[in-house]
C-alpha cells in the first residue's frame, strides 16, 4: 500500500493495553499508519485481560491486530513486525 501524508503510528507490545489501543487508532481521524511491535503470541491466559477471542490463542500478536485494523478501516496501511 501507498504511504499517504498522515499519521504514522508505532505500537511496541500488543498485549494488555496494546490491544485495546490499536482499534482506537484505526479510527482516528489523520492516522493512515500504523506499525505494529511484538515478538509474543497470545496464550490463553490472555483472554481475560486482552481484546481478543479463543481462536486468537496460539498466533502471533502482531498477525491478529494487524488483521483486526485491517478489518476495521482497510484503507490503513498496517505493517506488523513479530520481533
Amino acid at each position: 500500500m501507498s504511504h499517504e501524508k498522515g499519521i504514522h503510528v508505532i505500537v511496541v507490545g500488543c498485549g494488555a493495553i496494546g490491544s485495546f489501543l490499536v482499534s482506537l487508532l484505526a479510527r482516528m481521524p489523520g492516522v493512515t499508519r500504523i506499525t505494529l511491535i511484538d515478538p509474543d503470541t497470545y496464550h490463553h491466559s490472555n483472554l481475560r485481560s486482552q481484546n481478543i477471542f479463543p481462536g486468537d490463542v496460539g498466533e502471533p500478536k502482531v498477525a491478529v491486530q494487524a488483521r483486526r485494523l485491517r478489518a476495521l478501516n482497510p484503507r490503513l496501511d498496517v505493517a506488523a513486525i513479530p520481533t
